[in-house]
């Protein structure tokens, strides 16, 4: 006698479940940023456009110091010298600034767009006649040109099309002098995954934006191992490897302990371990540095 096989009722239904529960996470998330700004709305519905990708935004002081402007920078990827005659700005909130049509960027320079209220440009700077464009907490940014968009980004907003301000850890409102940039190297118009957040000592208006150090721990300062130390951080943007220093003294002179660690991916927030050997008992010091690809990182944090 052959035994009749039949699939359970809840598996096709959880899967449906499943599937419509991730079709409505992707509305809302759309949802929640149109609600947030008309313009941002209108890109997510020109999602198929092509971006012209000339210029790029490169940094932005959406949360200025006190008494400090807001401001942006604009990245030239090109091997030539671009004019920014014809190319708007437009924010969150639907507002737009057409730019200086006179204002030039050399190849491969920054132009830095401050927003101040003097309405007059220098070289390298132009400083526009509002004294802000966005608001502070979370907004989006998009620049067109002639030819259409050509790159556009949105930070603070709960969704995936978003630069995420938290960088693991207990998550809290971003200092003033807080800034997003784009990644060192990257040229990739309408991706959140090629900008992170910066703090206000790592914010370089009109200058190349530096890689972004490990700014959150898993572990408190003054942790007591017993035997092996467990060390644990959480990712950083566009971070490859991760190298490890453990010293008896401050100055790091005195280095008992070396690795580096491989992170599993480069796009989504996460938490990297490392495990290092038995230690004697006494006082010790770790640092770490995040870097982009196999070579020597930059940046240590302690």
């Amino acid at each position: 006698m052959s035994e009749e096989k039949t699939t359970p009722f809840f598996q096709p239904f959880h899967r449906f479940a499943l599937g419509a529960l991730i079709l409505f996470a992707i509305v809302v998330g759309i949802y929640l940023v149109a609600g947030k700004s008309p313009q941002l709305a209108s890109e997510l519905r020109k999602s198929g456009e092509k971006s012209q990708g000339l210029i790029l935004l490169n940094e932005i002081c959406f949360h200025p110091a006190e008494g400090k402007p807001q401001f942006i920078e604009l990245l030239n990827v090109t091997q030539e010298k671009l004019s920014l005659d014809g190319y708007v700005l437009h924010n969150e909130k639907g507002d737009a600034l057409e730019l200086t049509k006179d204002a030039m960027i050399e190849a491969g320079d920054v132009l830095l767009v401050v927003f101040d209220g003097e309405n007059r440009s220098e070289p390298g700077v132009l400083h526009a006649a509002r004294r802000s464009f966005f608001e502070k907490d979370s907004g989006a940014l998009w620049l067109r040109g002639k030819d259409g968009l050509s790159d556009g980004v949105a930070w603070g907003l709960p969704n995936l099309f978003a630069v995420d301000l938290c960088r693991g850890g207990r998550c809290a409102d971003p200092r003033a002098g807080s800034v997003v940039a784009r990644l060192p190297g990257s040229a990739v118009a309408l991706t959140p995954a090629a900008w992170a957040p910066l703090d206000p000592g790592n914010a370089t208006p009109g200058k190349a934006n530096p890689q972004p150090p490990v700014s959150a721990f898993a572990g408190l300062p003054g942790k007591i191992f017993t035997g092996r130390p467990h060390l644990s951080w959480y990712s950083v943007p566009g971070a490859v490897t991760y190298r490890i220093e453990i010293a008896r003294d401050q100055a790091f002179a005195q280095v008992v302990q070396g690795a580096t660690v491989t992170s599993p991916g480069v796009e989504r927030l996460h938490q990297l371990r490392f495990e290092g050997q038995e230690l004697p008992l006494g006082d010790y010091f770790w640092r770490l540095q995040a870097g982009r690809r196999l070579r020597t990182p930059k940046n240590w944090r302690f």
